[in-house]
């Protein structure tokens, strides 16, 4: 996966055992921390995608009834337009920051154990090889909450983006 984790478990193998013990710990902490990290993340994509929805609806209802009233003028019309093309975007892009990945979580599948017992691996070996996971977990967990976060300013910037740019679109229209 990452040069860095080529063999990780080898040099973390001559280690005191309750210094590996104490590491698996701390690695297991960590993902939890990333974990805590993306849920939360998934919720302000999602809490952000709905308010845009609604804002969205909002405009588009309130321009229907405006021009069912015999008000509309183009002004309004590129206005609502230009800001819900620009909410429309930005729902997409926080939809994408909230989906479902692959993450790395901390602990393990009991069943993944089996060859180790049959082998009689040492306790310090299948430790250090369960760090070596838990860095690739980690490293994987980070590039998803690193793309996820870019996805959400992106989003964010489309949004203001809308704004100003239907308030401009309003001021500049005659």
């Amino acid at each position: 996966m990452h040069d860095e984790f080529l063999r990780l478990a080898d040099d973390l193998e001559n280690g005191h055992e309750r210094t590996i013990v104490e590491i698996v710990r701390l690695g297991e902490k960590f993902l939890d921390s990333q974990l805590t990290s993306g849920i939360a993340a998934d919720q302000r994509a999602t809490t952000f995608a709905s308010i845009l929805t609604l804002a969205t609806a909002t405009l588009i209802g309130g321009y229907i009834t405006i021009e069912a009233r015999g008000y509309a003028s183009i002004k309004i019309s590129l206005f609502v337009s230009v800001v819900c093309i620009f909410f429309m975007i930005s729902i997409i892009l926080s939809i994408a920051a909230s989906r479902s990945t692959k993450w790395g979580y901390a602990g393990n599948n009991p069943s993944k154990w089996r060859n180790d017992v049959k082998d009689n691996k040492t306790m310090k070996r299948a430790l250090s090889e369960q760090l070596e996971l838990y860095s690739q977990c980690i490293y994987m967990n980070n590039c998803i909450l690193s793309t996820n976060s870019r996805l959400m300013m992106i989003s964010y910037i489309s949004s203001l983006i809308g704004v100003l740019s239907g308030g401009v679109v309003a001021m500049y229209t005659p």
